[in-house]
Formats: structure tokens, sequence, C-alpha cells
């Protein structure tokens, strides 16, 4: 209205604290008047510096008139009541001297400093990286003590675990940074990051661990903090829906430059935290906290001759926002754009309504996705009233469970509001600006379950508006709660949690805001001086509800604090399936079925809003229930939490009952009983054995034969288990043929095939940390010995394995001449695959063996049984030693006693340990000639490190020599 309709509402209020009411007495009786209520105000001009107000009696003594006019006495504004009410002086004196307040519904994002404890009482020891090292972590990793393992893809890590070695806890995802300004980087980013997630929870063998993804500079946790990776802003937002959906499977981690951050890493992993920052060596957890509000910041009015432009104008939410500043923010020319422009429905109704109010209005059609298109549009815009402020409100829903979004559902929404945004950026950039706000939605910083692509486009809104600060630009984002108000768009369904009903919301401790609250919090939120607010209505109590099982998120933690008490009782949660499985194994089966069907049925019951769990009959279909992908995904989380479980999401799709339901989780239930839960049991029953008589496990007999000696009686043992196993004579009797497990890329003209040991608690393992100093430089595979996996064949002699490894090679490499490489008893199989090879026109380019003794050597038959005894140290780390793994030992030890390698036209390099191995009481120092030799041809590098640690802590080391003399020895 020219006078910006807040300065008038303050002035009043001014003139009426400082002139009409009494001044509050120091006494606890007094009382001053305050205004309550205004009827009847209306404008008549514009423009005044100063005004002149007469108050008069109107009606009750609690109501007065104002007349307001300029010095000349012309009239400017009438207010015909305004209604006072009184505050006692203690309520008056606190409401004027405070000068700042934490507000009741608008949040903002904090960075608090945590101390890592760690959740574990050991220290992160191992972990694997897949695909490329693009942060550059690998060897200040290594330098902190943890054994990374390289994998190209997950689908090497999958092949890896069929081999038999086990998955790491963390398995940790690096982002390369992408550049700022473009929008295809967020897209690819985006896809690529939800196939990973999609492809993480598909696979079954790693549902015990979780994924690490870490990135550089996609967060900021400080108020002028740059965002330079936007991409990866957007996959953090993606990532924190699928966190909401999968409990405790995903982890987010962001560097900085800082090396003491990368090696403060590893501690930051366990320390229980789903979402992390490092900065300088320190680590960031995320936590909302209360915005704090002055009480006499003002909102800047518009200019009134400067041009508004909103996206997404002819929704609900861009329709009330329209009226909204033209009202109440002295709007008077308004650029409003859709896709359809005049064509919208009620297009002209809403110009005509506008411009009734005073404004001048052009409905444009725009696709603001569209750079040309916004270019033009910003290009008609008048000289005389230019580009002043932006609000951008488009966006659309496409809503879906991660395992339901796929490329075009995440383009579909990142579209309108990732690359409209960006063009209106760039295009914007140069103009002086007083406002530049983005409608996001809080589903981009707390997440939310079902809207993974939505919380992806959300999410680099609030880093756009961070990265715009950053440069000295002006721009708010404001990331909503859920409007309750009817409508399209945003303000149909941009839940916090993804809720779209008044129940979940509730039970979220997300209540929807109405047009009112939500146009103050506007007014209040582009006041502040921030780059990202959270305008949301928390239900305290419900939150206060749910701190009492510690299922609070943690972003919320900072807002409500569980009791003592409380935090007790969830603590003792932790260790519910385990008194789950107790209360199971003292039932019959019928008594377990119906204590399964009623715990289905709570939980059925609890996710559908029912009071009661008798609502729920354990025969009633789920198809008839109303689930939908969001309400299964909520059952299978519950009831993993209540069964310790790891249960599929589709859980209510593949049991057509409750009572199904309940009967697959009494079998996963009894499966998953611990082993040595099993075996009390066992020892509890009458006629079992002591505790000094042997098992049937031939762990235990293996483990046992070396407490007493009998390490000779063991080893006949383990043979004679493996004769009884079926055998393979030639590779084409194998069902499957070994699978080399690809590690590393790199463009090198030679692929490296590693070779696995045959002592139980080797395998592609073996490998993984020194394939890792390789990333980027060379192609590195590894493959397991055939017969070590579960079920799987023997071969019955050298020759069988060698024509088996020979073709999977061969195969593999596809014509390029390999390096094959073995490390220990590994060098045995790349020198006997290499000779195979040779027979069938496929010569390797090179032998490598790292630390390999001659089977028939005195130094290896005196230390290689303090090695073996030694591995029970290793067990359940890399792989499970189990009646396979240790009877295949036993094969191929026998098998290789007397071999002696045949001679090789092929390079070989023998790369020798400097320091001598200590196992046990023996330190092979003490020996003579204790270092490995090998009797044919073949060149001589010493590397740094023992037997072992020279493939481990110095892999970086061992791998740079074997590339020089790869470098110096084979031809470009």
């Amino acid at each position: 209205y020219g006078i910006h309709p807040a300065l008038l509402d303050a002035a009043l209020h001014g003139i009426a604290l400082g002139t009409l009411f009494d001044r509050p007495q120091e006494n606890e009786g007094s009382q001053g008047r305050m205004p309550f209520s205004w009827t009847g105000v209306s404008l008549h001009a514009v423009g005044p510096d100063e005004l002149r107000v007469r108050i008069s009696p109107a009606g009750s003594g609690e109501t007065v008139s104002l007349d307001v006019a300029d010095t000349a006495g012309a009239p400017v504004a009438r207010v015909d009541g305004l209604l006072l009410r009184k505050m006692a002086g203690d309520q008056l004196r606190a409401a004027t001297s405070r000068s700042d307040s934490s507000h009741e519904t608008l949040f903002r994002l904090d960075w608090p400093t945590q101390a890592t404890k760690g959740s574990a009482t050991a220290p992160l020891a191992r972990a694997a990286l897949i695909g490329e090292d693009s942060l550059k972590i690998t060897e200040t990793l290594f330098d902190t003590g943890v054994h990374l393992e390289s994998y190209a893809d997950f689908g090497a890590l999958a092949a890896a675990a069929d081999a038999g070695t086990a998955v790491p806890d963390i398995v940790l995802l690096a982002c390369s940074p992408e550049p700022a300004g473009l929008a295809e980087p967020v897209h690819t980013a985006v896809h690529r990051a939800l196939e990973q997630a999609r492809n993480w929870l598909e696979e079954e063998r790693f549902a015990e661990s979780v994924l690490a993804i870490v990135t550089r500079g996609a967060v900021a946790t400080e108020p002028g903090e740059d965002v330079s990776d936007l991409a990866h802003a957007a996959v953090w937002g993606l990532t924190r829906s699928a966190q909401s959906e999968n409990p405790g499977r995903f982890l987010l981690a962001d560097l900085d430059d800082d090396e003491r951050s990368v090696r403060k890493l590893p501690d930051a992993l366990v320390s229980g935290e789903p979402q992390l920052a490092l900065r300088g060596g320190t680590v960031r957890v995320p936590r909302l906290s209360r915005a704090r509000v002055e009480v006499d910041s003002l909102p800047a009015g518009l200019d009134p001759d400067g041009t508004v432009l909103i996206t997404g104008a002819l929704g609900s939410l861009g329709r009330t926002l329209a009226r909204h500043l033209v009202s109440w923010h002295g709007a008077r020319h308004l650029l409003l754009t859709s896709r359809r422009g005049p064509a919208a429905e009620g297009a002209e109704e809403l110009r005509a309504e506008l411009e009734q109010m005073g404004a001048t209005v052009t409905v444009a059609s725009c696709d603001a996705a569209d750079r040309d298109a916004v270019e033009a549009l910003l290009a008609q815009v008048p000289v005389a009233h230019p580009l002043t402020a932006v609000y951008h409100t488009a966006g659309v829903l496409d809503d879906g469970t991660l395992s339901s979004l796929t490329p075009r559902k995440v383009d579909r929404v990142l579209r309108p509001k990732v690359d409209a945004a960006l063009h209106l950026h760039e295009l914007t950039r140069e103009l002086d600006l007083s406002a530049f706000v983005l409608f996001s939605s809080a589903a981009g910083v707390l997440g939310g379950a079902g809207q993974g692509n939505y919380a992806a486009a959300n999410g680099f809104l609030d880093a756009l508006a961070q990265h715009r600060r950053a440069h000295g630009l002006r721009a708010t984002s404001l990331a909503w709660g859920l409007w309750a108000q009817d409508g399209d768009g945003m303000a149909a369904g941009a839940s916090a949690a993804g809720d779209t009903d008044g129940a979940p919301t509730t039970r979220s401790g997300i209540a929807p805001l109405s047009t009112e609250e939500g146009l103050e919090l506007l007014d209040t939120g582009i006041v502040l001086d921030s780059p990202l607010l959270i305008p949301m209505k928390i239900d305290i109590r419900a939150l206060r509800a749910q701190a009492g099982t510690g299922s609070v998120p943690q972003l919320l933690r900072g807002l409500v604090r569980a009791p003592a008490r409380r935090a007790r009782t969830a603590t003792r949660a932790a260790s519910g399936a385990g008194s789950l499985r107790d209360r199971l194994a003292g039932l019959a089966e019928p008594e377990q079925t119906s204590m399964l069907e009623e715990l289905v049925c709570l939980h059925v019951a609890a996710v559908l809003g029912h009071q009661d769990a008798s609502a729920v009959v354990p025969d009633h279909e789920f198809a008839d229930s109303g689930f939908d992908s969001l309400t299964a995904v909520e059952l299978r989380n519950r009831l993993n939490t209540a069964t310790g479980l790891r249960l599929p999401a589709t859980l209510a799709f593949d049991h057509a009952t409750p009572a199904e339901l309940a009967a697959r989780l009494r079998t996963d239930l009894l499966a998953a009983q611990p082993a040595t839960a099993r075996t009390s049991e066992a020892a509890a029953r009458p006629g079992a054995p002591s505790d000094g008589e042997p098992s049937h496990s031939l762990l235990t007999q293996y483990t046992r034969a070396f407490e007493t000696g009998k390490w000779k009686e063991i080893f006949d043992l383990l043979h004679a288990t493996a004769a009884l196993r079926p055998r393979f004579r030639t590779a084409a009797e194998l069902d499957r043929l070994p699978r080399p497990v690809l590690l590393s890329k790199g463009s090198a003209a030679h692929p490296m095939f590693c070779f696995s040991s045959c002592l139980a608690v080797a395998g592609i393992h073996q490998y993984a940390r020194y394939a890792a100093s390789l990333r980027g430089r060379r192609n590195v595979s590894a493959l397991a010995l055939p017969g070590f996996g579960r079920g799987e064949s023997l071969p019955e002699d050298i020759g069988a394995v060698m024509e088996a490894q020979a073709v999977a090679v061969a195969e593999a490499a596809d014509g390029a001449p390999a390096v094959l490489l073995g490390s220990s008893a590994g060098g045995w199989f790349a020198h006997g695959t290499a000779a195979r090879l040779a027979r069938m026109g496929a010569e390797p380019a090179a032998v490598v063996l790292v630390d390999t003794y001659v089977p028939k050597s005195s130094i290896l038959n005196q230390f290689g049984l303090s090695l073996m005894d030694g591995m029970t140290e290793r067990e359940g780390v890399f792989v499970t030693m189990d009646d396979d793994r240790l009877s295949a030992m036993g094969w191929y030890l026998n098998m290789f006693g007397t071999w002696e390698p045949e001679p090789l036209p092929t390079p070989t390099l023998l790369v020798r340990a400097t320091e001598p191995l200590s196992t046990g009481s023996m330190l092979l120092d003490d020996l003579p000639d204790w270092r490995s030799f090998w009797e044919l041809p073949h060149d001589t590098v010493d590397v740094r490190g023992n037997h072992f640690s020279m493939m481990e802590e110095y892999s970086v080391e061992t791998a740079q020599a074997i590339e020089d003399w790869i470098e110096r020895r084979l031809p470009r």
C-alpha cells in the first residue's frame, strides 16, 4: 500500500503504547493496556514520511478509533475500532523488555560439535570402499589402522561374499564433487545414488552392514560456509529419505579438505550418528533448534516500483502467496508464471482479483526449467519496473518408496525445482534483488519415507540458498512442514515425514500449519538473516512419547529429551529381540504362533492408526486393510526393531495375512537363534558331552588339536573329511568356474589377477587392501579357490584346479596379456595357472610372487604350523571357518606337499619381506635363510614389512615396487 502494512501496524502499536496507555508501575497490581484486535482499517493515501494520529473513544471504554493524517492534515488511514486488553505490569515488562525469543514453529539447522566415543568398545578395524577413491582417503585411512578393502562395485563385494569373505560392518561409497551451476550433474548424481542404494538394499548379503556415503562440500555447518558440491547436496536429501525407510542401513558423512577430518572418519563412522560432517578434525552433527527472533525486527517492504516474480503462481500455494505479497508487502507489479500461464484454470480470476487490490499483474506461460524460456521471460520485464524479488514455489510430487523410484520419476520432480532454481539463480545473479525465496520442504532436512525424489530436490534448494549467501547474494530457503490447506503442489502434501493425513502426522510429531500460520512464518522467515529456515509445527507431546522408546529422530533430539529412566528403558529395548527368542524357546509351537500373531496385529494396528490391536484380525488380508508402500515400510521397520531380524520392505505384500506373516517370523526367529544359545541348550540336556569332550565341529576339533599338539591327527582328519566330498577332474565338470572379482579399475595395459592362498582364513580379501592402492591405475581382480565355498566340489588334482583358474582368467582377460600375482601360497596358483595359460596359447605377461615359499621348503614346514595355529585369531574377521573351508585346506595342503613348479618363459618377480614373521613363540629371524626364495629364474625386490604386513600396512609401497618392475620389464 505504499506504506508497508507491517510498518503501519508497528506505528499504530507504537503510538498506542507510547501515548495512550497507562505506563506499568513497579507494584504487581498495576496494569497497562495492549492492542488486541483491529476492525475497519482503511487506507486513503500513500507515501507520507510523517503521520499525525487522533485517538478517540469508540463505544466501550476498551475500544478506541484512530484517524491518521499527514502533516498537512490530509487523510491517510482510518481505524474504526482498536480493542485494548489489560495486562499486568510484570507481563508487560516481560513483553517490552525481551529483545529476542525462540520461535515455537520456526527452526534452524545447527551443527554442534559431537564427541565421538564410538558405539563399540573397539575402533573401526575393517571397512570396504566401493568404486573409485574419488576423495583420496585410502592412504589416510590405512595410516589410522583401518583395514580398508577395495571392491570395484557392489557386484564384486557380493561375489567376494559368495566366496566366503565376510562383508565388513561399514562399507564406504566416496562421491566425487560435481561442478556447481549445471542441472545435469545433479540429475546424474541422484540417479547414480538411487541405483546404488537399491543395489545395497536388494542384496541380502549386505543386510547386516551399513553403507556410508561420503561426500565433500555437500553440506554447510556454519552460516557463511559454501556448499560447493550442490549435486551431492541433493544426494543427501535422497539418502535421508532412504534412512527413514530403512533405519540403520545408511550413513551420511561430509568431509572438508583437512586431512585431520579424514583421520577422524573411522571414529565418526562408529559413533552411532546417522549423519555427520567433519570439519578441521572435529565431528559435527545436525540438530534442529528453534530460531531466535528479535521482537523489533520488521520485514523489509517490497519495492513498489519493482517487479516480483512468482513461479508456480497458479497453484493454490502460489495464489495464496500472490495475495499476501500484494495485501501485506505492498507489491504493485507481479509477474506470475506457470507452465500453462493464462490458460490455467482460474488465472483470469486471480489476475482480476489482484488488480482490484491495486496491483499490475502479468500472467505468463513459462517452463522455468527451460533456460531459454526463463531468459526470454526476464527480458520482457519493463525497465521502469525492474525485477527486484523472486519467489520460487514451483514443484510437483511423484512419491514412491526407494524400491519403486525410477530415473524418470526422479527427473519429473527434480526438473521444476532444481533446473528452474538454477536458471533463476544464474539469470538474476547480476540484479539487485531484495528477496530470492525458495519454497522447499522439510523432507529435504528430515527425510521422509516415500519421498526420496522430493527430498533430493528440496535438499538441493536448501544448499543453493547457502551457496548464494556464501557468494554475497540474497537467498532464503524455507523448508516447509505440512500445510493444512487443500490444494495442489507443495501445499497438498509436502509433509516433513511423508505424512498425508492427520493420524500419521500426529504420531510422527509433525502437525499441519494453517494458512494463516504459514503466512506469518513466511513474513518472519524472510526477515531473519539465515539461508535456511524450517517453518514447521512440532507436537512436542508426541515427541516426548517417542522419546521414552528411543524412536525420536536424532535431528529432533535437541528439542526434546527423554528422562533418564526412559533412556534406560530404551537401552533395555535393544535387547528385546533376544528376549523375544527366549520367550519363544520356552513355548510349544501353538503358543509360539499365538504370541507372534499378537505381536504382528499389535504393530499392524499401530501403523494403521487403530487405538486397539483387537481391530486387526490375524486372518484379515493386508490388501483389504489399506496397506500401501509407505505403511508397509513402517510395518517392516517396527517388526525389525521388535524381532532383531532384517525383513524386506515388501513384507506386507509377500504375505496375505498377519497370520502368514507371523508364521514367517517364527521360522526366521528360530533360524536366527545364536549358535551359543543352541550350544548352551544342548549342553543342558541330559547326556550332552562335557566340556572336556570334543564336539562334532571340525573347527572345535582343529582348535583343540593345536592346544594339545595333535596337529598330525587333525590334518589326517581334515584330509579324510575332504576325501568324502565331491570332486571335479576338468573345468567342464564345474557348475560354476571361479569368478574373478574386480577389486579396482584402471587403464594400464595389463590386467592383474590375484590368487588366494589355501589357508582356511584366506580368500579374496587378501588382495582388497592391495588393490585399493591401484585404483585408477590398473584393473585388479582376485579369484577364490574352488572347494572353499559351502557345498563346492574339490579338484581331483593340481591339474584340475589350474585348468579351472586358467579358463576363468582367459575369459575375464578377453585376450589382454595378464599379470598373475599370488601372495604366500597364492603364488603356487599364480605360477601353475601361468603354465596352464601358456599351454592354452594365452601366455600371461608376467608372474608376481609375494613372499612365496616353495612347498618343500624346510623354512615353510617350520613356521607353517604356527601360521595355521594363529588362524583362529583371524577367524570371523574376514571369513567364518566351517567344515568346508577346513577340509578344503587339508585337501590342498596335502595335494601340494610334493609339488614342484615347472620352468616358465614368463618374466617372474619375487617380492620379499624385509622383516621376519613372529608367530607364537617362534621368531623366524632365529632361523637361517628365513627369507622366501624361488628356485626358477626370477627378479627380486625387497619391500618393507613382514609376511602379512607387506600386503596390509605397507601395501602401498608393495604395490608401487611391483608397478615399477612391471614398467621396466613389460613392453608398453
